[in-house]
């Protein structure tokens, strides 16, 4: 959605300005941003660009932890009771 693609820009470039950390997680490669902020490439460019230029990131390869338990389960999931 635009709106939430606009909020979640600003969240970011303010954190950015005030020089205030941000941690985030995400299944998404950089080329795939554009996904995440409605299909608006340029605002993913630049909330990526502010991401990034002060980061540390952590790529994590391999399989889901969650995925894994659930397939030594024969693909159950728990009852969340």
């Amino acid at each position: 959605d635009p709106t939430q693609a606009s909020l979640l820009f600003q969240v970011v470039a303010e954190r950015y300005e005030r020089l205030l950390p941000i941690v985030l997680t995400s299944n998404k490669a950089f080329a795939e941003w554009g996904q995440v902020f409605a299909d608006d490439a340029v605002m993913a460019s630049a909330a990526l660009d502010r991401l990034l230029h002060r980061a540390t990131v952590v790529n994590i390869r391999g399989d889901s932890f969650r995925l894994k338990d659930k397939n030594a389960k024969g693909g159950r999931t728990k009852n969340p009771s």
